[in-house]
Formats: structure tokens, C-alpha cells, sequence
């Protein structure tokens, strides 16, 4: 694997450095000037924020499904899609069903790789 080293935008500090890079495939219109992960010769780098909301177990559908859709409706209003994409994020807006699924993909992944790198909590 190659690494565009000269494209990162890399601060230092006294014992550390921040690199930054953007989306897998495409720069951010908040970040526009921090490449993405692809130009920076990282293709598969697939790493994504997410926000999910959650009720207590035994929560009837009912209401999971009102609380969802006044979620959507507040999260696809023009001044929350605006000032959401200021800060470099999109929406999706899922349904219950389809959430669930990111968040059972999520811990698969992530445990797969905490298994192989032999990851520890002290």
C-alpha cells in the first residue's frame, strides 16, 4: 500500500501529530481543502460517524415509529440540513429496522478487527 504522504494535511504537536483526512471517496464541502481518503491512497478506508437514537427495550412499535418519523421530519428541515452539512455531516434519516442493521454491521466489524489486532482495555 502506497500513501500519498505530500496530499495529507498532517499539524504537529509536542508527541503527536493529527492527520486529516476526509470521506472514503469524497472531500467534504465543510473540510473542502482535506483530501479524502482515496486521494491520499487509502481506497478502502470506510469509516463512518453515525448517530442513532434508541428507546428502552419493550417500547411499543407505535411509538418508535412516531418518535422516528419526527426525527426524519426535524432532520430534513432546510435550517437542520444546513447548519448539519456546515458541520461536514449528512443525513440519512433510517428506519428503525435498517439502523439496527448498521449497528449489527458496525459491532461485527469492529470486533473482527479488535479480535485480529489482539486489542486490549486496560
Amino acid at each position: 500500500m502506497t500513501i500519498s504522504t505530500d496530499k495529507l494535511r498532517i499539524e504537529q504537536h509536542p508527541g503527536w501529530a493529527l492527520i486529516q483526512i476526509n470521506r472514503p471517496h469524497k472531500r467534504s464541502p465543510a473540510l473542502p481543502d482535506v483530501p479524502s481518503a482515496a486521494e491520499v491512497g487509502l481506497p478502502r478506508m470506510d469509516i463512518k460517524f453515525w448517530i442513532g437514537f434508541a428507546a428502552p427495550a419493550g417500547t411499543p412499535q407505535a411509538a418508535i415509529d412516531k418518535l422516528n418519523q419526527s426525527i426524519i421530519a426535524t432532520l430534513r428541515l432546510p435550517a437542520s440540513q444546513q447548519r448539519l452539512e456546515q458541520m461536514g455531516l449528512e443525513t440519512i434519516g433510517n428506519t428503525p429496522a435498517e439502523a439496527t442493521c448498521l449497528v449489527d454491521q458496525q459491532m461485527s466489524r469492529w470486533a473482527e478487527v479488535i479480535k485480529q489486532r489482539g486489542i486490549k482495555v486496560d
